[in-house]
């Protein structure tokens, strides 16, 4: 059984977080639609590895292995987590503002 306490955190934590998501995905939106997420998510790592960033620097970034990595941009995974694709998104914006 959940206590009051762990609802109120859990609702601020959910509250907190589409705060956020809305900054996050609304650049995604048309190619969310187009169903090319995927491809949008590996041309930001392909830009990222542009910069000097070797992949293994990416992915201590984005909290995740190289390997992993590795494996979405040969197209072994087709579908990356919402948190990784987050992370990818942000991670490039920081990168390529500089």
């Amino acid at each position: 059984m959940v206590s009051d306490a762990g609802r109120q955190r859990s609702t601020a934590v959910s509250k907190y977080h589409i705060s956020q998501v809305c900054d996050i995905v609304a650049p995604m939106a048309p190619t969310i639609r187009d169903g090319k997420i995927a491809d949008m998510l590996e041309r930001k790592l392909e830009e990222l590895a542009a910069t000097g960033m070797t992949y293994r620097a990416i992915a201590r970034e984005l909290g995740t292995s190289a390997g992993h990595l590795w494996r979405y941009r040969n197209g072994e995974i087709r579908s990356p987590s919402y948190a990784l694709g987050t992370k990818i998104v942000k991670l490039h914006e920081k990168v390529l503002s500089k």
